[in-house]
């Protein structure tokens, strides 16, 4: 499994200044609140962290779909992916009063088959078979529609999610999965860094607490190599056996002065410091940081091992 795009908070995604905390519009018990979006000119852009090789993605959000459709004349993305030039590769559309499912110039319309204003769980799986470029729509787990257009295969890059112009959109929970590794019932079950749980600290100025916020103007500052910082997080909160827990996600933002240091993710466990995991990405500014399995015990995660898990960073010389 790889994951290309992990996101529940605004400074994961272009153009989203915060999350909506209304009522109803996300899944509380996960995430602290959704992405809205309306306007045509609106749109939130989930960049993905490293280029797709494989002809083949996942994707999966909480949505809850507005209830005014555009009128004539207006079209909107509403969840598509794109390539870095902007093209569309496929995905969900609104035009005119309607609801499509597209793949290339192909346009299903799915408008009476999708429940606006409550939340669904939506999936969508992309693929190449031959010169065929499938879209396949799930809701609530179950297969509601196909798009199939004759189309050479193009990479996406990101995907743009967008409103339908007079009624507004709710993001939350978003993935995005690289290859065939179905996203059906995967849920976001994101936390904070917790101030009163505090770790280590060599950084020269700064804390733990400083990062739970999630803006830009707070955080910590340091410029020596070999600096570390860590803390817990809020208490999970999710199903006490859930199906299974397919890793441990780490994002962070940052800003770079010079190219003297690189900054790491790591876990810390019982006192012992797991660093730099396998699955590491970095796009210049966003760190994501991917343990599938529990370092110190080399098995799946279980729900007791949060109980005194740590996250952090570190830095380090480039190599």
């Amino acid at each position: 499994m790889s994951i290309l795009f992990s996101g529940a908070a605004p400074y994961e995604f272009v153009n989203v200044s915060a999350l909506v905390t209304t009522g109803a519009t996300f899944d509380e018990d996960y995430v602290e609140g959704a992405i809205s979006k309306t306007a045509m000119n609106d749109l939130a852009a989930a960049r993905f962290f490293k280029p797709v090789v494989e002809q083949e993605l996942w994707f999966h959000t909480n949505v809850l779909l507005g209830a005014t459709l555009p009128a004539s004349g207006q079209s909107n993305p509403v969840i598509v992916f794109k390539t870095s030039e902007q093209v569309d590769v496929g995905g969900l559309f609104c035009s005119s009063g309607t609801l499509s499912l597209n793949s290339g110039n192909t346009q299903i319309d799915i408008t009476g088959l999708v429940t606006r204003n409550v939340l669904n769980d939506v999936d969508l799986h992309l693929f190449q078979f031959g010169s065929i470029r499938v879209v396949e729509l799930y809701i609530a787990g179950n297969f509601v529609a196909e798009a199939r257009s004759t189309a050479v295969w193009l990479a996406p890059t990101q995907v743009i999610l967008g409103g339908f112009v007079n009624s507004a959109n709710y993001f939350s929970e978003l993935a995005v999965i690289e290859g065939n590794e179905p996203t059906i019932g995967m849920r976001i079950h994101s936390k904070r860094p917790d101030p009163s749980l505090p770790g280590l600290n060599t950084f020269d100025s700064g804390f733990w607490g400083a990062l739970a916020n999630g803006t830009l103007t707070d955080g910590v500052v340091t410029s020596d190599p070999g600096a570390r910082l860590t803390g817990g997080f809020e208490p999970y909160t999710g199903p006490a056996e859930p199906l299974g827990i397919r890793g441990v996600v780490q994002s962070a933002r940052y800003l770079k002065n010079g190219s003297l240091l690189n900054l790491k993710g790591q876990l810390r466990i019982a006192d012992v410091n797991y660093d730099t995991p396998d699955a590491e990405y970095d796009d210049g500014n966003r760190l994501l940081s991917i343990w599938f399995q529990n370092p110190a015990t080399i098995d799946r995660f279980e729900v007791a091992d949060f109980a005194g898990l740590q996250g952090g960073f570190y830095t380090a010389l480039p190599a």
